[in-house]
């Protein structure tokens, strides 16, 4: 899992994060993580904090994969400006700057480790380390056979067990088959 903590102003540096401006974006967050792009993707925003002076706050977004979340807090900005107009509550009126709502800064990235992997990604990894050993320099190659070693280990494990299924099924056929 990917997690980036992101400090968020408004694009007009006139408007500040008070109560009812905070709360709509909190409704915002919310609508954006029941979006289609957000589920799909398994992606979430989280309202972490907002700043003393109220000109930023502080969100936590975190996906699946890695992703650029100065683009992905879009769906947030769009979430923001539609349920506001919906709700004619005048919060963005004249405030849109460039057709900017959010301004996004980074703050830090917990994204050093992966912790999941979609099956595609996995097989091209699972690919490289068996076949494409010739292409890596030393350190990379010692790294590929662990990495061999426990693959080899998890897959025979994986054969053994469903070779025992495999055999303890044709004893009951063959019990069943018998007993008829």
């Amino acid at each position: 899992m990917f997690v980036y903590n992101l400090q968020v102003s408004m694009s007009d540096k006139r408007l500040f994060f008070d109560d009812a401006l905070t709360n709509a974006v909190i409704e915002a967050i919310d609508i954006a993580n029941n979006s289609f792009s957000a589920n799909r993707y398994n992606r979430k925003i989280e309202f972490i904090r907002k700043s003393d002076d109220l000109s930023y706050i502080e969100l936590r977004m975190s996906s699946k994969n890695a992703i650029n979340p100065n683009r992905s807090i879009s769906s947030l900005s769009r979430a923001l400006v539609k349920n506001e107009s919906e709700k004619n509550s005048g919060l963005l009126d004249g405030h849109i700057i460039n057709s900017c709502v959010l301004n996004t800064k980074v703050i830090n990235s917990d994204s050093d480790t992966i912790t999941s992997i979609d099956p595609v990604t996995l097989v091209q990894e699972v690919t490289s380390i068996v076949l494409g050993q010739k292409f890596l320099n030393d350190k990379e190659t010692k790294l590929a056979k662990e990495a061999y070693g426990k693959i080899e280990e998890v897959v025979l494990d994986y054969v053994n067990k469903k070779r025992e299924l495999n055999f303890q099924q044709k004893q009951m056929d063959n019990y069943t088959e018998n007993f008829n």
